[in-house]
């Protein structure tokens, strides 16, 4: 293999890596604005249990007593 066909070789290696890392990239960043989304509605819900127990929606039962069907 020649010189020329060797640097030929290297760039078309470093041309699918390129592509490859930019790939990568794209699929972190929607990866990311899931995980924000996943984040703000965990926040959300327990906001929520807290509203909820605050308000005694817990109901009657105490947290830690088996239900009566038990």
């Amino acid at each position: 293999m020649s010189a020329t066909e060797e640097i030929i070789e290297l760039q078309t290696q470093v041309a699918h890596l390129q592509r490859h890392v930019e790939e990568q990239d794209a699929e972190m960043y929607q990866m990311s604005l899931r995980i924000d989304k996943l984040s703000e509605l965990v926040k959300q819900q327990t906001e929520q249990i807290k509203s909820l127990n605050e308000r005694g929606g817990g109901g009657d039962m105490p947290a830690n007593e088996k239900p009566p069907h038990y």
